[in-house]
């Protein structure tokens, strides 16, 4: 909704417009100020009433479909590092965006060596006058972030299968677990 202009949109617009008309306005801002380099734009759709009209959904729809859109650009790439800046956003979008990146580097480093993550948060500039003052850019964590596969937070219809699963008897949970073959992370992406 910020970065949403009636001016850039049809006069009939629907969903898939905005979401093309913030992607060109970054990335006309990302060329204007020099910014380059491999820059993926995803734009996740948030709830609340705003301004320029409400968007309706889940809160966890955020976090499901950043988990989907981060798995497929994580498993198809090796990294060594991920720097993320909590800076802004709404209320719950920092604490699931981390949680998210948290869980798939946790995955990610059974098929890698471990990765590092690097958390930064800035010192917020409210109700004073930006002129001469620096930004503070703060380390919030830095960690190696070793093998984990954690419950990962699905839609509400998937919990009656873990329910299930939890009624069978162990040697069919055994059995179960053994005819799960992963071979790259790139599953991630196709199972979500």
């Amino acid at each position: 909704d910020t970065l949403a202009e009636a001016q850039d949109l049809p006069s009939s617009p629907v969903y898939q417009d905005l979401v093309k008309a913030v992607k060109e306005k970054i990335s006309a801002y990302l060329k204007q100020n020099q910014i380059n380099g491999e820059i993926e734009v995803l734009i996740i759709p948030s709830i609340g009433h705003f301004p320029k009209g409400p968007f309706k959904g889940e809160l966890l729809d955020y976090y499901h479909l950043l988990l989907k859109e981060l798995a497929c650009i994580l498993g198809e790439n090796t990294y060594n590092e991920i720097h993320l800046d909590l800076t802004h956003g709404i209320n719950f979008m920092p604490v699931l965006t981390y949680r998210t990146i948290k869980e798939l580097l946790g995955i990610l480093s059974f098929f890698h060596k471990e990765i590092k993550l690097c958390v930064y948060n800035a010192d917020p500039f409210v109700g004073v006058s930006h002129t001469g003052l620096v930004l503070n850019l703060n380390t919030v964590e830095e960690a190696t972030i070793p093998p984990s596969f954690p419950l990962i937070s699905l839609p509400h219809n998937y919990y009656r299968l873990l329910t299930f699963r939890e009624k069978l008897l162990p040697e069919t949970i055994k059995a179960l677990d053994a005819d799960i073959k992963v071979s790259s992370p790139s599953f991630l992406c196709q199972t979500l």
